[in-house]
């Protein structure tokens, strides 16, 4: 599992994984400000596999999270619902 983004929607996508068992394998962000949130790294955005991982786009803005999930259309990108949430 991977994320895009590396900021305070990240954090909270982090502890809904962390909750379920889930683990993140790296965090991408075009300029982090940080090296790791919750001990999990945090690199410039550089992915260039086209290996079919999960993935998770942490960033609030819609047309960023167009252009990524554009970008990288071989992800399996996955929704995350926080178990506390009203739907």
């Amino acid at each position: 599992m991977i994320l895009f983004g590396a900021s305070g929607h990240a954090k909270f996508i982090l502890d809904i994984f962390k909750q379920n068992g889930v683990v993140v394998s790296c965090i991408y962000d075009d300029a982090p400000k940080v090296t790791e949130i919750l001990s999990v790294p945090v690199r410039i955005n550089s992915l260039n596999s086209d290996e079919k991982e999960d993935a998770v786009i942490s960033i609030g803005n819609n047309k960023i999270r167009n252009s990524i999930s554009e970008k990288y259309p071989y992800l399996n990108y996955i929704t995350t619902i926080q178990s506390l949430a009203v739907i």
